[in-house]
C-alpha cells in the first residue's frame, strides 16, 4: 500500500479559493499543499525540502495550463508564495491570514511590552478578529497608520554595536511588528467583500496537526513510505 498511494485527480473549476501552506516532517521534508477551501479538497500537492518561489510558481503554471481559474489565495504571508501568485495568477485575490500576523506580533512584542509603542500595537492587533465590516476595517487601518507615524523616529532609531562593528535596530522585534503589520495591511480583509476567502489557514493547520498525529502513530517508516502514507491520507 504505501509504495502505491492513489493518484491525485485535478478537478477543473472556475473560481477556485485555496489555502496554500507547507509543513514539515524530520529529515528534511516539506509537504506544500494546494487545498480547496470550499470543497475541502487537496487539489495539488508537492514534496520537497522547503517552500521555493520556483517550484510554486512552477506548480501554479501547471494549474493554469489545466485550466484551473483561482479567484484567492490565503497564506500566511511567505514571501515565495506570494511572489508566485502575483507572477502566474495576478489577478486573483491575495488574502494574508489574519491569524498568522496576530500569532507572529504578539510573540515578538511578548505578552507584557514594557515600551509604550508595543503596548499600543499588541491592543491594536488584539482588535483584528473584531472586525467584521469594511468600515470597522478602514477605521482599524487609520489607527494602525496613525500609530506608526507616531512612533516610526522610535522604530526605526539604531544604535552602534563595537562587538559586531555595525549599527542595528535599536528595538528590533518593535520594528519588525510594526513592517509586517503595515506590509500585511491591504491584504487582511479580502474576506469581508467575498465570504467564500478563507480568513486564515487554521482549516489546513488543523489538517496538518492530525495527519502528524496518525503518522507519530507509525514511528520508523522510511522517508519514500512516510510518502506514501501521507498521499493515503
Amino acid at each position: 500500500y504505501l509504495s502505491k498511494p492513489p493518484q491525485f485527480i485535478i478537478h477543473e473549476k472556475i473560481k477556485l479559493y485555496l489555502i496554500i501552506d507547507g509543513t514539515y516532517f524530520t529529515e528534511g521534508l516539506c509537504l506544500v499543499l494546494y487545498y480547496d477551501s470550499q470543497l475541502k479538497y487537496s487539489l495539488l500537492y508537492r514534496f520537497s525540502s522547503n517552500e521555493f518561489y520556483r517550484e510554486i510558481k512552477e506548480d501554479l503554471e501547471n494549474l493554469k495550463l489545466l485550466g484551473i481559474d483561482i479567484a484567492a489565495v490565503t497564506c500566511d504571508g511567505k514571501k515565495s508564495i506570494i511572489n508566485a501568485v502575483r507572477k502566474v495568477y495576478p489577478d486573483s485575490t491575495l488574502q494574508r491570514c489574519t491569524v498568522h500576523v496576530q500569532r507572529m506580533v504578539r510573540a515578538w512584542l511578548t505578552r507584557k511590552p514594557k515600551l509604550q509603542p508595543a503596548i499600543e500595537l499588541r491592543y491594536l492587533i488584539g482588535l483584528v478578529h473584531h472586525i467584521k465590516t469594511m468600515v470597522e476595517y478602514h477605521m482599524w487601518a487609520i489607527a494602525v497608520k496613525q500609530w506608526y507615524k507616531r512612533n516610526q523616529v522610535m522604530i526605526e532609531q539604531k544604535v552602534y554595536r563595537s562587538q559586531t562593528n555595525r549599527w542595528w535596530y535599536k528595538h528590533r522585534k518593535l520594528r519588525r511588528s510594526a513592517i509586517m503589520v503595515i506590509k500585511a495591511l491591504d491584504d487582511m480583509f479580502h474576506f469581508i467583500a467575498d465570504s467564500n476567502i478563507p480568513k486564515s489557514t487554521n482549516g489546513l493547520d488543523s489538517y496538518f496537526g492530525h495527519l502528524k498525529s496518525n503518522l507519530a502513530i507509525h514511528r520508523g517508516l522510511s522517508k519514500e513510505h512516510r510518502k506514501g502514507f501521507i498521499l493515503w491520507y
